[in-house]
């Protein structure tokens, strides 16, 4: 029986003045040979959480995450952590 297991964590920052507006994507990729089971991401503010979209599976083990400011914000950073859990699976041999 194989179980989820948390394989990744990382505070992804995303560094910006505080008069632009960010638009974009981030792309996370693990190492094989892992099936990623489920992603959580938490963002540090109020804002950086209404500036996230959302995320997409890519593949077994690539994640997209998606962010667009619509409000202008004195912040200087959007700042999200990115938790993926994942099954290991064995090599082929």
């Amino acid at each position: 029986l194989e179980t989820s297991t948390l394989v990744y964590v990382e505070t992804v920052i995303v560094v910006k003045d505080n008069s632009s507006l960010v638009h974009g994507t981030i792309e996370v990729s693990i190492g094989k040979p892992i099936i990623i089971d489920c992603v959580r991401i938490v963002a540090k503010t109020e804002h950086d959480r209404l500036a996230l979209k959302g995320f997409q599976l890519l593949s077994t083990n690539r994640i997209k995450i998606s962010v667009a400011e619509e409000d202008p914000s004195q912040s200087n950073a959007l700042e999200y952590s990115v938790h993926i859990f994942a099954t290991i699976t064995a090599k082929k041999s």
